[in-house]
C-alpha cells in the first residue's frame, strides 16, 4: 500500500497551502498591531516636538492611534479565544467527507496549439522584386541594357527568394508533425497516468470496503489531515485498525496549554500612552484548555463516525488525546494521556453536539479524562498505543502490529 501515497499528493499540498495560508495571516495580524504601536510612537514623538495648540492636536491623535490598538488588538484576542471555545461546534454543518470518486483525475490537456507554426509562411510574389517600369527616356542610348540587366537580377532574387521559401515550409511542416507527434505522445502518457491513478483509486476503494486495516488507516488517516484548526494546534497522529470488531484507534497529539492566550484584555492608558496587557485568571486559563483537550476528542471522533457513515466499515471509534511532557523523576522526555474516550457508533450517533457539554459528555461515554489537563495529570488510557504495536488495558487481548503515523 506504501506505493499508493502518491494518491494524496494533491491532498498534501492544499493542507500545506492551507498552513501557509494561516500563517501568513497571523504574521499579518501580528505585522498590523506592531504598525499600529508604532504609529502611536511616532505621534507621541511629534508631539513632543511641536508646540502647545499642536502639541494637544498630536496628543490627541496619539490618543486616539492608541486606542484604536488597543480595540484591535482586543479584537483578535477575542477572535482567537472564540476559535477555541468552537473547536466542536465550529466544524458540525459541514461533515466531512473524502469520496473515493473524488479522488479520481480525468485525463484533460488543453487542446494542441501550434501558434505560428500553423501558419504558412506568405508566398514571395513577383510584384515585389520586379525592377520599376521604364520611363520616358528610357529608349536612350543603354537603357534597355540596364532595363535586362535588372529584370535579369530581379528574376534571380524572386527565384532565390521562391527556393527559400519553399525550404522554409518544409522546415515548418516539420516542426509543425514534431509537435503534433509530442503533443499526441504526452496526451498518451496523460490517460495512462489517469488510467493508473483511477486503477490504484479502486484497489484501494476495494481494499477498504473489505476491511484492510492498512487502506482503512491511509484513508482516515488522511481525511484528518483535512481537518482545520486554529493556529497552535500540532494536528498530529497515528491510526491502527483492527478489522473485527471494526475498531479505530486514534492517538492524537493534542495542543500545549500555550494555546490559550494569558492576556485577558488590553486598555489604553491615556496618561502614559500606553497600552496595558490584563492577564487572563489562572482558572479561566485552566478551564478553556481543559475545553479544548474535551472538544478535539469529541470532534476526531465525529469527523471519523461522520466519514464512514454507510461504508459498514468502523463501529467504535477510541481516541487517545496525549501531550509531549519531561518526566520529573528522571528527566527523560515521555507522553502523558489527557484523556482516552472510546465510542460505539450506536452511542454516537445519540449526541446532539452542539447543545451538550463535552466534559459531561465525556463523562457519559465512560471517557478516561485527566482530572487537571492544565497541570498534565495523567490517566490510564483504555487502550495502549505504542508505535507499531498496542493493546488493550487487558493484557490478555493482543492487536496486530499495524498502524499508520500521519503528521500535517
Amino acid at each position: 500500500m506504501a506505493r499508493k501515497r502518491s494518491l494524496w499528493s494533491e491532498l498534501q499540498q492544499e493542507r500545506e497551502r492551507r498552513a501557509r495560508a494561516a500563517q501568513a495571516q497571523e504574521r499579518a495580524n501580528r505585522q498590523l498591531v506592531r504598525q499600529m504601536v508604532q504609529d502611536v510612537e511616532r505621534a507621541e514623538r511629534r508631539a513632543e516636538r511641536a508646540d502647545a495648540a499642536e502639541r494637544r492636536r498630536q496628543e490627541q491623535v496619539a490618543h486616539e492611534a492608541g486606542a484604536a490598538a488597543a480595540k484591535e488588538m482586543m479584537a483578535q484576542l477575542d477572535a482567537q479565544v472564540a476559535e477555541l471555545r468552537t473547536v466542536l461546534t465550529s466544524v458540525l454543518a459541514s461533515p466531512p467527507r473524502l469520496p473515493f470518486a473524488e479522488l479520481k483525475r480525468s485525463a484533460e490537456a488543453a487542446p494542441f496549439e501550434p501558434g505560428e507554426l500553423g501558419q504558412p509562411l506568405p508566398v514571395p510574389v513577383w510584384e515585389d522584386f520586379a525592377p520599376p517600369s521604364p520611363g520616358a527616356l528610357s529608349g536612350l542610348v543603354g537603357g534597355k541594357a540596364r532595363r535586362a540587366r535588372a529584370e535579369e537580377a530581379a528574376r534571380a532574387a524572386f527565384g532565390q527568394a521562391i527556393a527559400e521559401h519553399r525550404l522554409a515550409e518544409q522546415e515548418r511542416a516539420r516542426r509543425l508533425r514534431q509537435a503534433r507527434e509530442e503533443y499526441d505522445r504526452m496526451i498518451l502518457d496523460l490517460e495512462a497516468e489517469v488510467r493508473q491513478h483511477n486503477a490504484a483509486v479502486d484497489e484501494l476503494e476495494g481494499s477498504f470496503r473489505a476491511g484492510v486495516p492498512e487502506a482503512v488507516e491511509e484513508y482516515f488517516s488522511q481525511l484528518l489531515a483535512l481537518s482545520e484548526y486554529p493556529p497552535g494546534f500540532p494536528c498530529e497522529w497515528q491510526l491502527a485498525y483492527r478489522h473485527e470488531p471494526r475498531e479505530l484507534v486514534i492517538e492524537y497529539r493534542l495542543p500545549s496549554a500555550d494555546v490559550v492566550p494569558r492576556a485577558r484584555d488590553f486598555r489604553y492608558v491615556k496618561s502614559r500612552g500606553e497600552i496595558d496587557e490584563l492577564a487572563r485568571p489562572v482558572k479561566e486559563v485552566k478551564d478553556l484548555y481543559a475545553s479544548v483537550v474535551y472538544q478535539v476528542a469529541l470532534r476526531t471522533m465525529w469527523e471519523c463516525f461522520a466519514a464512514a457513515e454507510g461504508l459498514d466499515v468502523v463501529d467504535t471509534v477510541v481516541f487517545n488525546g496525549i501531550v509531549p511532557a519531561t518526566n520529573r523523576a528522571t528527566g527523560q522526555p515521555e507522553e502523558l494521556h489527557l484523556v482516552s474516550a472510546p465510542a460505539s457508533r450506536a452511542m454516537f450517533s445519540e449526541l446532539v453536539l452542539d447543545q451538550l457539554d463535552p466534559a459531561a459528555c465525556l463523562r457519559y461515554l465512560k471517557a478516561v479524562v485527566s482530572p487537571h489537563p492544565y497541570d498534565l495529570e495523567p490517566v490510564e488510557p483504555v487502550i495502549e498505543f505504542q508505535q507499531a504495536k498496542y493493546r488493550f488495558a487487558d493484557p490478555s487481548m493482543h492487536w496486530p502490529e499495524s498502524t499508520r503515523d500521519q503528521t500535517c
